[in-house]
């Protein structure tokens, strides 16, 4: 029985194939060998060329260079009856430069009784560019993305997920596994605000770092909690300076209307002796309570630390080491002398009775920028601060006793060791003079007090500018810097032209006051350097010889009377 013609359904004979294939919405290609044979219209929407120009071409002229090789050497071995897969991706590089992504399949036909290729794309660019920058949000969130099964195991972390929880606990996978939003601390001093949800693959929670938040909240509740100490202090202190005021006057009063010879003037002196105890002790209570009267005046740190330095040695004793680093950008704030060489004593007091067996303490001044949220945190408005540094090397302090260190009469020494006054009076002092006190300890880890007051300017109408002083003589240096500073220079000291011109290259200067003669580099040199800099920087070159001095410079001969450095410098000023 012969079979007659297949018989074709009738949507099978409306269908037009060639319009199916040019408007298919995958690119489709068919090439055979190295030779293109047939590309539709999208394939030409994709690569940018016209039909003819891509029938002219080979398939891997389109094809990326970093993509060529391997799809050359796949499309081949294909052809060639090589099992390889049939999906991948690859890159086009169109007409106009671009590059475009592709989903390629590709399956072997027969054309004209030999093999060919033939490839559908669909166009993945927006998609990969979709992906890529959902990947640069995920990688660079500062929110922390965690996604995780019941079990524990982390199915996708982001950077600052695996910085939040390097290691998922038991415990700490069944807490974040509460739906809904809440606080957590994940470590001493790490809180994170959670936001969590189940998800298909387990949970999802969202980590955001609240820590410095914390921290801020924390400092303010420190400082809300010691002004109400500090009021409460100053009150009494007042109250009991007025008792005081009685007994004392009524003592002496007593005192002179009895014989020397007198049983009973013994008593009152030892009552008199008492008052002036209890009077130190109330203007202690008044530094705290910042009731105290002060007399802030324009002054270098660093100078009053250099002050103080003969003085420690034998207040520290042998057993302890003294190490001094003072910044080379001046250190001028606004305070009382007297109290400042208090807050410095009290706080080198506190280091060495901290260190019973000894130890080193460093001593250091600095400069020190507050921003908005950190000036809030301490109390203070954002701009530049001095900063005064004392560590020692001591038993430490816990959390505990760090937030009460500052309480008047709190103390850790023994019965009859110590008031509980010393770090309430740096306190109290620090904070009238409109700066803040922070302190970082650990047991067995020593001790860092840091106190930052606000930095001032050089008075206008004396140079309301910094000075960069190099010379290399340690004495001469000191002296010029005193002189300048007692006029209200800023004065930046540097102990020769290499550091002298790496100073003036981080920041312009008002004036540049040079030796000449130094070792290395000399001033004239670095004059020179520094006016290939900038052009219209003011110099003063100070030598005890002249010659080989440019007429250009400014000179002053040694020796010289500070009215004649003062002169002169204020004459290259106004030049």
């Amino acid at each position: 029985m012969t079979q007659g013609p297949r018989k074709v359904s009738s949507w099978q004979q409306e269908i037009d194939l060639p319009h199916l294939l040019e408007t298919a919405g995958a690119a489709l290609i068919l090439f055979q060998g190295t030779r293109l044979l047939y590309v539709n219209q999208t394939a030409c929407q994709i690569t940018g060329y016209q039909r003819e120009e891509l029938l002219q071409q080979s398939f891997w002229d389109v094809v990326h260079p970093d993509y060529r090789e391997a799809v050359k050497e796949r499309g081949l071995q294909r052809q060639a009856g090589a099992e390889l897969a049939s999906q991948y991706e690859l890159a086009l590089l169109t007409r106009q430069g671009e590059t475009r992504y592709v989903t390629a399949r590709m399956r072997i036909i027969e054309h004209e009784g030999k093999p060919a290729v033939l490839v559908a794309a669909d166009d993945i660019t927006e998609r990969r560019r979709v992906q890529t920058e959902y990947q640069e949000i995920f990688e660079g969130s500062p929110v922390g993305i965690l996604r995780f099964t019941a079990d524990g195991s982390v199915l996708k972390a982001n950077p600052t997920a695996l910085r939040l929880v390097p290691h998922l606990s038991p415990e700490l996978c069944e807490q974040l596994q509460q739906p809904g939003e809440f606080e957590l601390q994940l470590a001493p001093g790490i809180f994170v605000y959670v936001r969590s949800r189940a998800v298909e693959e387990g949970f999802e929670a969202f980590l955001e770092d609240i820590s410095p938040r914390r921290l801020l909240e924390e400092r303010l509740r420190e400082a809300q909690k010691m002004e109400a100490i500090g009021r409460l202090a100053g009150g009494v202190a007042h109250d009991f300076n007025n008792l005081l005021t009685v007994v004392t006057s009524y003592g002496e009063m007593l005192a002179q209307r009895m014989p020397v010879s007198s049983s009973g003037r013994e008593w009152v002196e030892q009552i008199l002796e008492a008052s002036e105890r209890a009077r130190d002790l109330t203007r202690q209570l008044l530094a705290f309570g910042r009731k105290q009267q002060l007399k802030p005046q324009s002054l270098s740190l660093n100078e009053l630390v250099e002050d103080l330095r003969r003085l420690l040695p034998p207040l520290l004793g042998p057993q302890v080491e003294l190490r001094l680093k003072l910044c080379p950008d001046g250190a001028l704030v606004s305070a009382d002398p007297v109290q400042l060489q208090q807050v410095v004593l009290n706080l080198v007091v506190n280091a060495r009775d901290a260190m019973p067996e000894g130890g080193i303490l460093r001593l250091s001044t600095g400069r020190r920028c507050l921003p908005e949220p950190e000036a809030a945190g301490q109390g203070l408005p954002p701009g530049d601060y001095v900063e005064l540094t004392v560590e020692d090397e001591g038993i430490g302090m816990d959390a505990e006793i760090r937030a009460r260190i500052f309480e008047p009469f709190f103390t850790t020494k023994a019965m009859g060791q110590g008031t509980g006054l010393g770090l309430a009076t740096v306190y109290g002092i620090v904070r009238q003079s409109e700066g803040a006190i922070e302190v970082q300890s650990e047991p067995g880890a020593g001790a860092i007090f840091r106190v930052l007051l606000p930095a001032v300017a050089a008075p206008a109408g004396q140079g309301a500018l910094q000075v960069l002083l190099v010379e290399d003589d340690v004495a001469v240096r000191t002296v010029v810097r005193k002189m300048l500073e007692t006029q209200g220079f800023e004065v930046v000291e540097a102990r020769d032209a290499e550091e002298g011109l790496e100073l003036a290259s981080r920041r312009r200067y008002g004036l540049v006051i040079t030796d000449v003669v130094m070792p290395g580099m000399n001033g004239l040199e670095l004059a020179q350097k520094l006016r290939a800099m900038v052009p219209e920087q003011r110099l003063l070159v100070i030598s005890g010889f002249r010659n080989k001095v440019d007429d250009s410079l400014a000179f002053l001969a040694k020796p010289f009377s500070p009215d004649r450095l003062l002169g002169k410098v204020r004459e290259v000023l106004s030049s």
